[in-house]
């Protein structure tokens, strides 16, 4: 913020119920920065791209974990739903990735439900820090990084 020409508008991360990033939210918050997640269910179909590519890549399995499952049968809804309601009522924008019709119907619906105070708690316990992470920028080659500005970029 300091050395910026424009002031950021907008911050585009990764971020999902296991890599929540508490402290670049807060920053973001402060300076008016909107965030929008990506990967906001982590992911999952990442591994069939990464393997077309040679690129080994294990999902992490936040859509089977038990508390998102619990709360998404308490309200009738898909783990995906519960997952994206959980960073939507933080104020998050969201980019989910579906290629299949009723998945993407389902994206729209989360309007017609609201997670209790207990079951954001509940998911909000579910951070892993940087475990969490599941995009590495090592695996954009090394053009971009020997990039000198990619240290400024990179590092979300």
């Amino acid at each position: 913020m300091k050395v910026s020409k424009i002031q950021p508008a907008n911050h585009q991360i990764e971020l999902h119920a296991y890599f929540q990033r508490p402290a670049l939210l807060e920053t973001c918050q402060k300076h008016n920065i909107t965030v929008v997640a990506y990967a906001p269910i982590g992911s999952p179909g990442r591994k069939q791209f990464y393997a077309q590519h040679g690129i080994p890549f294990e999902p992490i399995s936040i859509l089977e974990d038990p508390e998102v499952l619990d709360i998404a049968k308490s309200h009738s809804k898909t783990p995906a739903q519960i997952l994206m309601k959980f960073l939507v009522q933080q104020d998050i924008a969201v980019i989910p990735k579906s290629t299949n019709p009723e998945r993407l119907r389902q994206n729209f619906d989360l309007f017609s439900f609201e997670l209790t105070p207990t079951e954001m708690e509940r998911l909000k316990a579910l951070d892993k820090g940087e475990a969490g992470r599941t995009f590495d920028s090592s695996l954009l080659g090394p053009a971009i990084q020997s990039n000198p500005e990619s240290k400024n970029f990179l590092v979300d």
